[in-house]
C-alpha cells in the first residue's frame, strides 16, 4: 500500500472550506461522473465576469478583443498544464465536450474518405466512442493492443482510452502507434486526466479528447480535442466540409462560394464553429490556479487517489461473509486507478444485483455508480454475457441500467466507485461499513416463513383498505363498513390522478418531491367529488369531471411509459400545488377507456415469479400505478419489523398498500403471504402476482415528508438474506366487485 498521501493532514480544512457539499454526511464517490468544483473556483470565476466585460469573441470591440486575448491565453495554458505542450507538437480546439470531440474526428474521417475507411476500438472504449462505427463501413472491436491488424494502405481510425471509465485499467498513450500514412490514432483521455498529465511528444496519439468537469468539476458542456500538427492531418482538416460563424472569411446566401480561413499553422480557427462558450473557457483559468492552489500539482493528485485506491481495496478484502467466501470481487483493479469496478456475492455465491447496491446506498447518502456505466463492454468482458444474450434481454425489456440487474444467472452490470483529489479515508470507511451492514453475512439466516400446511388453521380478515387517489401522495382509509368498488385494474379512484410537471409533462413521485406526501385527497362519494387539502388550502374536484374543465388529451411520461391524459385548466389548482412542492405543476386525470399501460408480468427484478401465471394471455391494465393493480400487506409481518426498530413501530403508510390483512388471534405467520397464490377477500378473488421488491420510497415519512432510513435498514436486516428487500404481494382481481373492511380473508394455495 503507498504509505501515504501528500495532502492528506490538510484535507479536512480544504473540504470544510472548499466542499460543503461534503460535510453533511454526504459520502460521494462517483468522481468519474463528475469531481466537485471547490468553491473557490466558482467564487472567482463569477467575480471575474462581474468585474471585466468580455464581449463576443467574433467582433471586434475592446470587450470582444479582451475575450480573444483571454482565450488564447487559456489555450496555451492549458497545452502547457495538462500536456507539457507550448504549441509546438498540437492545437486545442474547444468542443461542447468529449463526445463532440470524437464525432469531430470521425467526422474528417468521413469527409475524406467517406465510408470507405477502418475503424477499431477497445473493448474498454466509452459508448461514445463505439458509437462512432454507424460512420463507416467496416469496424472491429479488440481487446489488446496486440491484436490489432492495420491493413497496409487502408484508411484507418483505431480509438482506445486511456483509462477504462468502468474498471480503471490503464492503456498508455503509447499502446497504439500510427501503422502507415493514412492511419489514424485517437485516445481518450477523459477518465485519465482527473489524476494525471501527458507529456505529449512525437509519437502520441494524433488526436486526443477530453471533458473539463472531469477534471475540474466546472464548467460542465465544455471538451477539447487536441489535434497533432503534421502534414498528413493538415490533409485531413483541409478536406473538411462544414462552416459556420466565425470559420469562413466569406460566403454567399445564394451561391456555393464561401472561403474558409486560412489554415496557416493552427485548425482552431477552422474546426471552432460558432461563438464558443467563451465564459466557460475563461473559468478554465480559475479552475488551474485554484487547482494548484489546492492540491500543488496533478502527481500530488495522482499519489493522494492511489493512497486512497490502495486503501479502499485492503478494507474490501477483508470483508469475507462467515463461511470464507469473499463478498466483493474486483475487475481489472489497478492500485494507482481512481476507479473501482467491483461484483458482490453472497456467502453462496450468488450475485448481488447492482440496483439493490444503488438502492440502499441511495438511501444512505453514499453516491455511486452502477449498471453498465456508458461501457457496453463489460458485460461482455466482464459479466460474460454474449451478444446474443444481449439482444434477448434487450427483447425482453431490459435497458442500459435498470433495475434488471441480474439476468439468467449472470449480472448486466457492475458496482463501481470512484475518486477524486478531495476524496478521503473517512469516505471509504462509510463505503465498508455500508457493505458489512447490509450485504456481508455473519451468520446463517433463520427462514422467517413456517411451515404452510398450518396457514390455512389461522382466521384473517381485512383491517384496512387504502387509496391513493392522487399518484404518490397521502392514501385515503375506506370507512368500516363501507363497500368499495374493485375494478380490473385497482379499486375504484385508486390512483386515477397525478401531479405533472409543467416543464416535462413528467408524472412526479415522493422520491424526488418528498412533500407530495402531505398532499391528503378525501373521497366524498355523496357529493361526488374529491377534497384535495395542499397546506391549508382547501381545493374540490369533481369525480366526474366535464371536458370543459380539462384540455385535451396530451401525452405525458410515467414510469418509463408516454401515455395520454387530461390536465385540469384551472389556475387555482396550479397555484396551490406549484406553490406548495415548489415546482411548477398542476393536476391531471387518466381515464380507465384512455390507459394504455398495462403490468409487467413476472419481472424477474420487482416480481417474485412464484409461478406462471395461468391467464397471463391477458392484459391486465392499470392507471397510474407503478406495477400491478393491488398491493397488500399482513400485521404480522408488519410487527416482526416492528419489533427490529428502535422505536418499536413502523408505519403501514410508508409502503402504500391498499390492503392490510390481519389474523383475529395474532396467529398469522410472518410473511406467511410470501407462500400465497391466490387470496379470497368476501366474495372476491384474487391471484398473487408475486412479491413487490421495495424501493427508498419507503424512506419517506408520510406525516412530515421528510426522509429517514430506518425503514430501509429494518427492512434489510429482516429481508436482506432473501436478496431483494420483499415486502407485501401483488395482485389481481379474478373476480367480485366489492370490498369492505372486516370482510373474512381466506388463503389458498
Amino acid at each position: 500500500m503507498s504509505e501515504h498521501s501528500p495532502y492528506n493532514e490538510a484535507l479536512e480544512a480544504i473540504r470544510n472550506t472548499e466542499y460543503p457539499q461534503l460535510t453533511s454526511g454526504t459520502c460521494y464517490l462517483d468522481h468519474a461522473g463528475t469531481t466537485i468544483p471547490a468553491n473557490s473556483l466558482l467564487k472567482s470565476h463569477l467575480e471575474e465576469i462581474q468585474r471585466t466585460l468580455y464581449g463576443n469573441p467574433h467582433t471586434t470591440s475592446p470587450s470582444s478583443v479582451a475575450t480573444t486575448n483571454r482565450i488564447a491565453e487559456v489555450r496555451s495554458a492549458l497545452l502547457l498544464e495538462l500536456f507539457h505542450d507550448s504549441f509546438y507538437h498540437y492545437d486545442l480546439i474547444f468542443t461542447s465536450g468529449s463526445t463532440a470531440a470524437i464525432s469531430l474526428v470521425t467526422q474528417l474521417m468521413t469527409d475524406t474518405y467517406g465510408r470507405e475507411w477502418d475503424y477499431q476500438y477497445s473493448i474498454n472504449s466509452h459508448t461514445s466512442i463505439i458509437g462512432q462505427r454507424t460512420r463507416t463501413a467496416s469496424w472491429k472491436v479488440f481487446y489488446s493492443p496486440q491484436q490489432l491488424m492495420v491493413t497496409p494502405l487502408r484508411p484507418t481510425l483505431t480509438s482506445w482510452p486511456g483509462r477504462s471509465n468502468a474498471t480503471g485499467k490503464c492503456e498508455g498513450q503509447h499502446a497504439v502507434l500510427s501503422a502507415h500514412e493514412a492511419h489514424y490514432t485517437l485516445f481518450d483521455a477523459s477518465a485519465l486526466l482527473p489524476t494525471a498529465t501527458l507529456r505529449l511528444d512525437q509519437d502520441s496519439p494524433d488526436f486526443i479528447c477530453l471533458s473539463f468537469y472531469k477534471i475540474f468539476g466546472y464548467p460542465s458542456g465544455l471538451g477539447a480535442l487536441l489535434i497533432k500538427k503534421s502534414d498528413r492531418i493538415t490533409k485531413l482538416v483541409l478536406n473538411y466540409t462544414t462552416f459556420a460563424g466565425g470559420t469562413v472569411e466569406a460566403v454567399s446566401a445564394t451561391t456555393k462560394f464561401f472561403a474558409p480561413k486560412r489554415l496557416d499553422t493552427d485548425y482552431h480557427g477552422l474546426l471552432e464553429h460558432g461563438t464558443k462558450a467563451f465564459h466557460s473557457i475563461l473559468a478554465l483559468s480559475t479552475a488551474m490556479e485554484v487547482h494548484k492552489q489546492l492540491y500543488g500539482s496533478f502527481e500530488r493528485i495522482h499519489q493522494h487517489v492511489t493512497y486512497i485506491s490502495q486503501y479502499a481495496s485492503q478494507r474490501m478484502n477483508t470483508l469475507c461473509h462467515s463461511n470464507g467466501l469473499p463478498l466483493v470481487q474486483l475487475h481489472d483493479y489497478e492500485a494507482d486507478s481512481c476507479i473501482m469496478a467491483m461484483t458482490l456475492r453472497r456467502s453462496d455465491h450468488s450475485l448481488v444485483g447492482y440496483a439493490d447496491v444503488q438502492a440502499a446506498a441511495s438511501v444512505l447518502g453514499i453516491h455511486i455508480r452502477t449498471g453498465t456505466l456508458c461501457n457496453p463492454g463489460i458485460t461482455e468482458d466482464l459479466c460474460g454475457i454474449t451478444s446474443e444474450e444481449l439482444a434477448q434481454n434487450h427483447a425482453a425489456g431490459h435497458t442500459c441500467s435498470d433495475a434488471k440487474d441480474v439476468l439468467n444467472g449472470k449480472a448486466t452490470g457492475v458496482v463501481r466507485i470512484s475518486f477524486g483529489p478531495m476524496s478521503s479515508i473517512t469516505d471509504i470507511d462509510v463505503w465498508v461499513t455500508f457493505l458489512k451492514q447490509y450485504f456481508l453475512e455473519a451468520l446463517p439466516s433463520k427462514p422467517l416463513i413456517k411451515d404452510t400446511n398450518s396457514l390455512q388453521a389461522n382466521a384473517m380478515e381485512l383491517s384496512k383498505i387504502v387509496l391513493y387517489p392522487i399518484k404518490s401522495c397521502a392514501g385515503y382509509h375506506v370507512p368500516y363498513g363501507t363497500a368499495w368498488t374493485v375494478l380490473s385494474h385497482g379499486l375504484e379512484f385508486d390512483r386515477k390522478w397525478a401531479i405533472v410537471s409543467l416543464s416535462n409533462r413528467s408524472v412526479l413521485s415522493q422520491k424526488l418531491v418528498h412533500k407530495m406526501a402531505l398532499i391528503r385527497p378525501i373521497i366524498d362519494l355523496q357529493e361526488r367529488q374529491m377534497i384535495i387539502m395542499v397546506g391549508h388550502n382547501r381545493i374540490v374536484v369533481s369525480l366526474d369531471p366535464d371536458v370543459s374543465e380539462l384540455t385535451e388529451l396530451e401525452n405525458i411520461k410515467v414510469c418509463g411509459d408516454t401515455i395520454t391524459t387530461s390536465i385540469y385548466k384551472d389556475s387555482r389548482l396550479r397555484e396551490h400545488l406549484s406553490t406548495f412542492l415548489g415546482v411548477q405543476c398542476t393536476l391531471s386525470i387518466l381515464h380507465h377507456g384512455h390507459s394504455t399501460r398495462f403490468v409487467k408480468e413476472n419481472s424477474d427484478q420487482s416480481w417474485s415469479g412464484l409461478k406462471a401465471r395461468s391467464s397471463s394471455a391477458l392484459k391486465l391494465n392499470v392507471l397510474f400505478s407503478n406495477e400491478s393493480p393491488f398491493l397488500g400487506i399482513t400485521n404480522s409481518s408488519l410487527a416482526v419489523l416492528a419489533n427490529k426498530s428502535t422505536t418499536k413501530m413502523i408505519d403501514p403508510q410508508i409502503f402504500r398498500s391498499n390492503f392490510i390483512f390481519s389474523s383475529d388471534d395474532g396467529g398469522s405467520f410472518p410473511f406467511s403471504e410470501d407462500k400465497w397464490t391466490q387470496i379470497v377477500i368476501g366474495d372476491c378473488t384474487f391471484e398473487i402476482l408475486g412479491k413487490c421488491r421495495r424501493c427508498q420510497m419507503i424512506c419517506i415519512n408520510q406525516h412530515t415528508g421528510e426522509k429517514f432510513t430506518e425503514p430501509w435498514r429494518v427492512l434489510h436486516e429482516v429481508r436482506g438474506a432473501q436478496g431483494k428487500l420483499w415486502f407485501g404481494v401483488h395482485m389481481a382481481l379474478l373476480s367480485g366487485t366489492q370490498v369492505k373492511v372486516g370482510a373474512p380473508v381466506q388463503i389458498r394455495e
